[in-house]
């Protein structure tokens, strides 16, 4: 696949497509995608445009997420742990186990794009343990005038949670 994309403003077909051959059995693309509701003056809108099944020992299922931001209220490059909180409120109150997010700033034709993951189990001694993605890892800005050499080599994402 050509990530050339990666290097131009947010097309979310061409995103669409890219989640479709990287999850070709488990991506579940919505035809008609969610609205959220989102109490923050950051974002314009909140959609959940699928869901990503993984085959693994949780059974982990990851929400697919659109966040397009108010203009000029979020710098993308820098505000990864304030945007990531964002999306882990809702993946809690869903009980989703984490969600491919994307913030998309319009714009500046820019888009951040994150992996945001949490787990809860119970260990042997009846102790709850949590474990969660580290907030300014799993997340890569990308668009106009942004270096993708990263990502280009990184090859097929497998988040293992």
């Amino acid at each position: 696949m050509n990530y050339n994309f990666l290097e131009q403003a947010y097309n979310p077909d061409r995103w669409k497509d890219l989640i479709r051959s990287l999850f070709p059995s488990q991506a579940d693309v919505f035809a008609r995608s969610e609205t959220i509701p989102a109490d923050n003056e950051r974002i314009e809108s909140f959609t959940q445009f699928g869901t990503v099944r993984l085959n693994d020992q949780y059974d982990t299922q990851l929400a697919l997420f659109e966040i397009r931001l108010q203009p000029n209220t979020t710098k993308l490059q820098i505000n990864r742990v304030a945007l990531n909180k964002i999306v882990g409120k809702i993946n809690e109150s869903a009980l989703l186990t984490g969600a491919l997010a994307v913030y998309v700033d319009d714009e500046k034709e820019k888009w951040r794009f994150s992996f945001i993951a949490k787990r809860h189990q119970y260990k042997q001694s009846g102790e709850l343990e949590s474990w969660e993605t580290e907030p300014k890892r799993y997340t890569y800005v990308f668009g106009k005038g942004e270096k993708t050499l990263t990502a280009n080599t990184s090859g097929k994402p497998s988040p293992s949670l």
